[in-house]
C-alpha cells in the first residue's frame, strides 16, 4: 500500500511547513514534523502526495446549472458566479467539486497568482502533488454534523462535505455561533440543508473554551491528536475538491517541475543542432571530394582508352579493360599498368593538375598536363621519382593563355 504524505502550507509561516507521512505497511507508520519545503523531496518518493492550501485564500461555494459536460461547466461556472466576485473572472482559478444531491455542485475558487505561487514553490522544491485541497476539507467530518479543528492561529470549520470556512481563533466562538443562527433562520425558512445535530472538536478539552453559548448538547469532544494527524485521517475520505484541474492538471505540474532544467535542455539542443550541422557539413564535403575523384578517374580512364564511348563505372571499367589487355599483351601491359598507377598516385599528391592526353610507347607514358603556374611540374617530377621504381623528367613547358602546357614522361628504372 502507498505511503501518504501530507503537507500544509501556511500563508504565515512560509520558511517551513507542516507535515505527516503516513506509511500503513511499516511499524511506527506515522511520523510528523515540521521542515522547509526542499527537504520533504525525499520524502515524497513513492507516496501519494496531497497539499493543505489556507481555507483563507480560497473561496467555497455552490452552483446550480443545468449542463452535465464538464468541460462546458467549466466555461460556464466563471460566468455564473462572476456577480458573486469582487476580481475579473479572468485572474481567477475554477475547480469543480462534486454534484449533491440537491443538484448543485460545489466549486472552489482561488486566485491564479496564488495557485502559479503554490505550484512554483513546490516545483522548485521537486515535489509533485497527487491533489491540492483547501485545508478546511481536510477536517474529519460526519454528515448532518460540523467539525472544528484549532490550528495554528486559526479554527478550521468545516460545515458540509464541500463546505466551511476558516476563521480567526479569538473569533470562533462568536462566528461559529452566528454560522448556527443564520443556518437556524434558513432552515426555518426552508432555505438550507437542516442545522447540524452536533459539532465535533477535534482538540483538547481547553479548546471548548467559549464554546459553551454554543449549548452543551451540540458539542462532541474527540480524543487528542495532533492538528495534523487529524487531517491526514480526514484526507483517507474521498477528496471532495481537488485544486489540480484545467490549466494546474498533471501535464502543467510537469512543467512546473521541469522549469528549472530548462536551461540545461535548450543548451544540449543548442548543442544537438551544432554537431547535427557540423556532421552534415563534413558529410557534404566527403560528397563533393567523392565526387571529384570519380571525376578524376574518369577522365583518366578516357584519356587511357579513348575509344570506350560509353562510361558507366569508371573504376570497373578500367579493370575490365585493363585484364583484357594483360591476357592480350602480357608484360607489355604489365609496364604499362606500373606506370599508369605509379602516374596517377603522383597526380593525387600534387593536387590542381589536368590531364590533356596520354601516350604509352616503347615503354614509356607520355603525360601533356595543364597547370596554373611553372612551379606545379618539378613538384609532379619529385613525386614520380619519389617512388622508387619510376623514372620522370620534364619533356617541355610553356605558358599559354595564362596557363602552363607542360609534358612529363614516365618510363620504369
Amino acid at each position: 500500500m502507498k505511503a501518504e504524505l501530507l503537507i500544509r502550507l501556511d500563508t504565515a509561516q512560509t520558511e517551513r511547513v507542516d507535515w505527516v507521512r503516513v506509511a500503513p505497511d511499516t511499524e511506527g507508520g506515522v511520523q510528523t514534523g515540521q521542515d522547509a519545503l526542499a527537504d520533504l523531496s525525499e520524502r515524497a518518493q513513492g507516496a501519494r502526495v496531497s497539499v493543505l492550501v489556507p481555507s483563507a485564500e480560497v473561496l467555497l461555494t455552490r452552483v446550480t446549472l443545468p449542463v452535465k459536460n464538464r468541460q462546458r461547466l467549466l466555461k460556464a461556472i466563471p460566468y455564473a458566479l462572476e456577480e458573486q466576485l469582487a476580481e475579473d473572472v479572468e485572474t481567477l482559478h475554477f475547480a469543480l467539486g462534486r454534484r449533491e444531491d440537491d443538484c448543485a455542485i460545489g466549486v472552489a475558487v482561488v486566485a491564479r497568482a496564488q495557485m502559479d505561487a503554490w505550484m512554483e514553490a513546490l516545483g522548485d522544491a521537486g515535489i509533485s502533488p497527487d491533489f491540492c485541497v483547501p485545508e478546511v476539507l481536510a477536517v474529519p467530518w460526519t454528515p448532518a454534523t460540523w467539525s472544528v479543528l484549532p490550528i495554528a492561529a486559526h479554527w478550521l470549520v468545516r460545515t458540509g462535505q464541500q463546505d466551511g470556512f476558516a476563521v480567526e481563533a479569538e473569533n470562533a466562538p462568536a462566528w461559529l455561533a452566528t454560522a448556527l443562527e443564520e443556518v437556524a433562520e434558513a432552515e426555518a425558512e426552508a432555505e438550507a440543508s437542516p442545522a447540524p445535530t452536533g459539532i465535533h472538536v477535534y482538540a483538547g478539552a481547553d479548546a471548548l473554551s467559549g464554546l459553551e453559548q454554543l449549548g452543551p448538547e451540540l458539542l462532541r469532544h474527540d480524543e487528542e491528536r495532533a492538528p495534523m494527524v487529524w487531517l491526514s485521517l480526514g484526507m483517507g475520505n474521498r477528496v471532495p475538491i481537488n485544486l489540480l484541474q484545467g490549466p494546474y492538471g498533471r501535464q502543467e505540474q510537469l512543467s512546473w517541475y521541469l522549469r528549472p532544467w530548462r536551461p540545461v535542455a535548450a543548451l544540449l539542443a543548442a548543442w544537438a543542432v551544432l554537431q547535427g550541422g557540423g556532421v552534415v557539413m563534413e558529410g557534404k564535403r566527403m560528397e563533393q571530394e567523392r565526387h571529384a575523384l570519380g571525376v578524376q578517374i574518369e577522365d583518366v580512364f578516357r584519356s587511357a582508352f579513348p575509344d570506350v564511348k560509353r562510361v558507366v563505372n569508371a573504376r570497373v571499367q578500367m579493370e575490365r579493360k585493363l585484364k583484357d589487355l594483360r591476357k592480350s599483351r602480357g608484360s607489355l601491359q604489365e609496364d604499362f599498368l606500373r606506370l599508369l598507377v605509379g602516374g596517377t598516385a603522383a597526380l593525387r599528391q600534387v593536387g590542381s593538375v589536368e590531364v590533356k592526353r596520354m601516350r604509352y610507347q616503347n615503354g614509356r607514358l607520355d603525360l601533356d598536363l595543364v597547370l596554373q603556374d611553372m612551379s606545379g611540374l618539378d613538384p609532379l617530377r619529385q613525386a614520380l621519382q619519389s617512388q622508387g621504381s619510376l623514372n620522370a623528367s620534364i619533356v617541355s613547358a610553356a605558358s599559354r593563355e595564362g596557363v602552363v602546357e607542360g609534358k612529363i614522361r614516365i618510363t620504369g628504372k
